[in-house]
């Protein structure tokens, strides 16, 4: 499902998009971020990212693990090419913080992502504790759709 609104909205982040099932409720939040005009390089991509990340540890209270690597055999793999090599899926740059245990979420993931090669934006992934559980019966139930 899409929200037009949520609970406590963040400046950074748009769009939000909420999986849930009858028997789990809600199992996966994400926010989707307001696009970043940026350089090759994804300089304000990567500050806002770093602007957030501590503000999550705050809320959460479990310290978080960057994830930045540029995939084997990657095309886009010079420096000024930071935001086309994750357009093109062959960088990660991620900080995630596992082991959260507060209002029902299991992890979080916080992704730099881009549309083009001055463009950047982030996502939010808030994963519930029956995530997995959840997953399943959302593909059952669409698989019965039938």
């Amino acid at each position: 499902y899409t929200c037009s609104s949520v609970d406590k909205p963040h400046s950074a982040f748009e769009t939000y998009v909420v999986k849930s099932s009858k028997q789990h409720g809600v199992c996966w939040i994400k926010g989707i971020g307001k696009d970043i005009s940026d350089n090759g390089y994804g300089t304000q991509t990567k500050s806002k990212a770093e602007e957030i990340a501590p503000l999550i540890t705050a809320s959460y209270g479990v310290s978080h693990e960057l994830t930045t690597f540029l995939l084997p055999n990657a095309l886009w793999d010079d420096s000024d090419e930071f935001l086309m090599s994750l357009v093109k899926k062959e960088r990660i740059h991620m900080y995630k913080w596992d082991g959260v245990s507060k209002d029902g979420v299991a992890s979080i993931a916080l992704a730099v992502q881009a549309t083009g090669s001055s463009t950047g934006y982030l996502a939010l992934e808030y994963y519930g504790t029956d995530h997995d559980e959840c997953d399943d019966a959302v593909k059952s139930a669409e698989g019965s759709a039938f």
